[in-house]
């Protein structure tokens, strides 16, 4: 896990030495998104205030709430 992550950030960083050595920058709009991204982050958020919900009713414990907001906004990055 060391060793890839220590490659990982050497290909990030020769990215970043290429990209400024060839004037190129990136913005948000140069960036494909699945079209239904949308969606799935709605429904992300409906989910997480219904969780929200039930935690200020007593219903859900903090560290749960906090477990169940993480898997909810990773289920985005799918």
């Amino acid at each position: 896990m060391v060793y890839t992550s220590h490659i990982l950030d050497q290909v990030k960083n020769l990215g970043f030495q290429q990209a400024t050595a060839t004037s190129i920058s990136l913005g948000i709009d140069d960036l494909l998104t699945i079209p239904f991204k949308k969606w799935l982050v709605q429904d992300a958020k409906q989910q997480s205030l219904i969780l929200e919900k039930h935690h200020h009713c007593g219903d859900v414990h903090e560290i749960e709430k906090l477990c169940q907001s993480i898997e909810i906004y990773m289920g985005c990055n799918k």
